[in-house]
């Protein structure tokens, strides 16, 4: 098999175009300036803050179903990490009302989207808060939209 080199243009037989970049006179420089600009790096920076380091108090929460047609309920769960003694959960779901349980189950009887905070606490005071955006539709709109996103539903 053969190959022709094209040029400019892809003009069989052109010599190619000059590739931008270090002129040659220079090239043999780039090495010389990297090995300067690794001596020139002093220590780095003490980071403000950290997040997610081993060891670290956090929580991680879950909402099952996200959607659906009121009424809803949905069965809202956490789950903590690294917490020392009891872990104290407050969900707070939006709609007036509360809950102390690490995994609460909880109606919505209107149709709205609600950000539902949560926030833990285990015995040493290290704290986490989260929060998740649930929804609830009417019954007529979640029915419109199950049949406008149904994939058994022919296209037209």
């Amino acid at each position: 098999m053969t190959s022709d080199a094209r040029g400019p243009g892809g003009v069989p037989g052109a010599p190619p175009r000059p590739r931008p970049g270090v002129p040659r006179a220079l090239r043999g420089a780039r090495l010389l300036l990297l090995a300067a600009a690794l001596a020139c790096r002093g220590p780095r920076p003490e980071p403000v803050a950290q997040f997610g380091e081993p060891g670290t108090f956090e929580i991680e929460v879950d909402a099952e179903p996200g959607a659906g047609p009121a009424p809803l309920t949905i069965q809202f769960t956490g789950e903590a990490t690294n917490a020392q003694g009891t872990v104290r959960w407050r969900w707070d779901f939006a709609d007036g009302t509360t809950s102390d349980e690490q995994n609460p189950r909880h109606t919505y009887t209107r149709a709205a989207k609600y950000d539902v905070q949560v926030t833990a606490t285990d015995d040493a005071g290290a704290a986490d808060h989260w929060s998740i955006q649930v929804r609830a539709w009417t019954p007529e709109e979640w029915e419109a939209g199950r049949k406008r996103h149904r994939p058994d539903r022919p296209a037209k």
